[in-house]
Parts: structure tokens; C-alpha cells; sequence
């Protein structure tokens, strides 16, 4: 897998991760096809010399086109928000499925089969220490438990093809819209709201090392491959007060902080629900539920064992990289 003649398939290519991670590959020297639903909503892809493999993993019959011939897959496409566990289900666990019977029936098949998973398949951490490998897993959303089967599903299929799971942790970044609400919190209403204590610990990780993360799953040796679900974080946990400084620092802003209740965010949780409509609100019950966790702190350590992984951005670096790309776009006005 280290040959940048090689040529890789994307899944979810164009979000946030599959849209850095397709124009890093690009600039390695990697071809790129991209499984896509709408071929024509090229979103972050833009003008990017990539394959378009019209598919959705939802739809087993479209996907032998796109498996074939391509040497490794990058399963980045996952439904975040939905109105019920079955859609979470069907998207996330059922699709991964499909995606992975396509590539073992594939002649000949993609040699690794890299996937996305999230933080939330392990749950938040205990107070005092990092969530580890070894801690077992309590997720506590059904996006979270959809990922969680999702990965004991991949673990099925390792005799089949070459497997790596990778935990992200929270992923911010150029492009990323969630937390953007939090920059323009700071921006534009000078507050910074916090949910829950502010000397809380979480981990992060920069978009950029993510997908560094990612290539290092590509590349790494068989022998090297871990056999469970490996985080990918910044070493270094970080409280809320220090990001939100961070922030300020960043945008050149000061601002108030403001501890939200937790009886607060619930009931704003409850009412969003309730006037989403059809449509699928995005802070929910369920959201809230992680937002009011204590710790969300894990340990990398595995991922950079045994992938090689070490390309860290500094937290203050990369918040002004996000808030530079923000300005630029029009998204920050500042």
C-alpha cells in the first residue's frame, strides 16, 4: 500500500474528513475515486481530479462498480443525525456491510479496508483518566451504538481483508460547521458557553492529523495493523476554558463565559426536537445527552504504536488555521 500509484476509494468524500483526506492523497501522488449519491453535488471535492463513482452503501448493487479495481477503501460516510435507531442502522451499520461484502466478492479485492468510526462507539471517558482500548465501551447515543456494531460488524471480516478501525475523537477544523457555532459565539456574541464545568477535559484532533492518521492506516504493515478499534486525538487533553481561550486568542476577541445549567440544555434539547418538524434536528436529546458528559479524554497511544502516526498540530495553531479559513470564506466576520 505504499505506492502512490495505488488507486483509493472514499467513502462520504464529500464531508469534512473525505474531502481533506481526497486532496491529500491528490498531492501524493494517489488516484482518488469517490463514491457519491449525487455526482453532481461535488460539494468540498470542487475541481478536484477525482473519480466520481456514482453508489450509495445503501444500495448493494451500486456498489461492485465502485469497489473495482481499487486497492484499498477509506469507509468515510456516516449518518450523524436521524429521527431513529433504524436509520442509524441502515446507514451506518447495514451500509458499512454492504460496502464490505462488495470489496470481499470484488476480484480481485482492495487489499485494506480503513474505517472512520467515531469517540462516540466508546463513550465518554472516567474523570481521572483516558478512555483506553481496554475500557469497555458505553456509548450513549444511537449514533454512537450504530458505530460500535458497525466496528464488532468490520471484526468479522479480518480473515477476508486487511482491517483498521479508527476512534476520532472530536474533529474541528477548515469546512467543519459545528464547531464553528462555538468561533462565532466568541466572534460575534462575545460569549463562550460552556456545558458543564469549563475545567472539563476532552480530546481533540485538527482535521489535517486526522487525515494523517487515516493514510498512516493505509500505509502501514499487515503485521502492524491493530487487531481493535484504535483513537486518534491529540495527545494532549485539553479543558474546555483552555479551547475557549485558545478561541479568543485567536479571533483577537474577549468574551464572557457562561456556564449553561444542565436542566437548561435539556430543556433546549426537548424544544428543538419538538419544532424540527420533518426535519431531523441536529441538537437533540441524544446530543445533549454527550454535551453533559464529564470527560471526553482518550489515549492515541495505539494509533501512534502501531500506524507510525505522529503529525500533531499545535491546539493554538490549528484553532487560527480554522479561524484564518473561516475569515476568508465569509463564515467569521471579524
Amino acid at each position: 500500500m505504499a505506492s502512490p500509484s495505488k488507486t483509493i476509494l472514499i467513502t462520504g468524500g464529500t464531508g469534512l474528513i473525505g474531502s481533506h483526506l481526497a486532496e491529500r492523497l491528490l498531492s501524493l501522488g494517489y488516484k482518488v475515486r469517490c463514491l457519491l449519491r449525487y455526482p453532481d453535488k461535488r460539494r468540498w471535492l470542487g475541481d478536484l481530479p477525482v473519480e466520481v463513482a456514482p453508489g450509495d452503501i445503501t444500495i448493494p448493487s451500486t456498489l461492485p462498480d465502485a469497489v473495482r479495481g481499487v486497492d484499498a477503501v477509506v469507509h468515510a460516510a456516516a449518518l450523524l443525525n436521524a429521527r431513529s435507531a433504524d436509520d442509524f442502522v441502515r446507514f451506518n451499520v447495514q451500509g458499512t456491510k454492504n460496502l464490505l461484502d462488495a470489496c470481499v466478492n470484488a476480484s480481485p479485492s482492495p487489499a485494506r479496508f480503513v474505517y472512520c468510526s467515531s469517540q462516540a462507539a466508546a463513550g465518554p471517558s472516567p474523570l481521572d483518566r483516558p478512555m483506553t482500548v481496554d475500557d469497555p465501551a458505553n456509548p450513549l447515543t444511537e449514533y454512537g451504538k450504530s458505530k460500535l456494531e458497525s466496528e464488532r460488524l468490520i471484526a468479522g471480516f479480518r480473515n477476508a481483508i486487511e482491517t483498521v478501525i479508527i476512534r476520532p475523537s472530536a474533529v474541528f477544523g477548515p469546512r467543519d460547521r459545528q464547531v464553528l457555532l462555538y468561533f462565532k459565539a466568541i466572534a460575534t456574541w462575545r460569549i463562550k458557553p460552556f456545558f458543564g464545568s469549563p475545567a472539563n477535559r476532552v480530546s481533540v484532533i485538527y482535521v489535517a492529523d486526522l487525515v494523517e492518521a487515516l493514510i498512516c492506516a493505509l500505509v502501514a504493515p499487515a503485521d502492524h495493523l491493530p487487531a481493535y478499534p484504535v483513537f486518534v486525538a491529540d495527545p494532549q487533553p485539553h479543558t474546555w476554558a483552555h479551547i475557549a481561550e485558545t478561541m479568543e486568542k485567536a479571533l483577537g476577541r474577549r468574551a464572557l463565559p457562561l456556564v449553561i445549567p444542565r436542566r437548561v440544555i435539556a430543556a433546549a434539547a426537548t424544544i428543538s426536537e419538538l419544532f424540527s418538524g420533518r426535519k431531523v434536528s441536529v441538537f437533540n436529546r441524544e446530543k445533549a445527552r454527550e454535551m453533559l458528559a464529564s470527560s471526553w479524554w482518550c489515549d492515541p497511544k495505539p494509533a501512534i504504536d502501531h500506524l507510525g502516526w505522529k503529525t500533531v498540530t499545535p491546539l493554538k495553531t490549528a484553532i487560527q488555521q480554522t479561524v484564518d479559513w473561516y475569515r476568508s470564506q465569509g463564515w467569521i466576520k471579524t
